[in-house]
């Protein structure tokens, strides 16, 4: 969304990435519940933001907004997954990232991923909350290892687990020529971070066109899981 005020641009993008769990069906329907919470909690910032209500709006206020979205999600997913049937247990792994002219606040809860590129320099920006990661983080395993870890994708936090839940909270400045990456496991599965860097250069000046090519490359690298990839270009 973009609009003006006199000679002021202002533009603000949302990007939100579930991942769901529990099976086909519940985990179909555990993404949905995220998506569809996520945007209900951010609806009032979203559609007030052009009348300059939120124009003093600070970082920290913005990622509260952003929280208090995933903990509506969080209990919402929860709620459905304590019932019998399908959806028992069901749960979601998510990234939901503001962009507020120029200023990137993000929420993160378990391992899908968000990446930041700026000329030849990739970031990871989020941290996997997952058990091997915790396990490098504590020298109890190396980063090698990791990769091919039977319990890699193991979650130490996820949406719908647990009644609360605590989103990680990360900040970045983007600028013009930088691009985001907001994937899934299932990209980084089978493209490692050198591959992306290598692909993210490479790339035509078209987010469009980026995360269709890297959804191709997982896909043909093995596709062992779903791959949803949201790429932002900055101009």
């Amino acid at each position: 969304m973009s609009w003006s005020n006199r000679d002021e641009r202002h533009e603000i993008a949302l990007v939100v990435v579930p991942d769901g769990m529990g099976g086909h069906e519940a985990g179909d329907e555990a993404s949905g519940i995220v998506v569809r919470q996520a945007l209900s909690a951010l609806a009032p910032l979203l559609q007030s933001a052009p009348t300059g209500r939120f124009k003093d709006a600070t970082p920290a206020t913005l990622a509260d907004t952003i929280d208090y979205a995933m903990q509506e999600a969080n209990r919402a997913v929860y709620r459905k997954a304590k019932g019998e049937g399908p959806l028992k247990g069901m749960g979601a792994t998510a990234a939901v990232v503001l962009i507020w002219d120029l200023h990137v606040l993000i929420g993160h809860v378990g391992d899908c991923r968000v990446y930041h590129q700026r000329s030849d320099w990739l970031a990871l920006v989020t941290k996997d909350q997952t058990l091997v990661a915790r396990m490098v983080e504590l020298g109890q395993l190396e980063s090698e290892e990791a990769a091919k870890h039977p319990r890699r994708h193991e979650v130490t936090q996820a949406l719908g687990r647990r009644f609360d839940v605590q989103p990680a909270r990360y900040e970045r400045k983007l600028a013009a020529g930088d691009w985001l990456i907001v994937a899934t496991d299932g990209l980084t599965a089978h493209v490692d971070d050198t591959a992306l860097q290598v692909m993210v250069k490479a790339a035509p000046a078209s987010a469009a066109v980026l995360a269709n090519q890297l959804v191709e490359t997982a896909n043909a690298r093995g596709g062992s899981d779903n791959c949803t990839v949201v790429v932002v270009r900055c101009y």
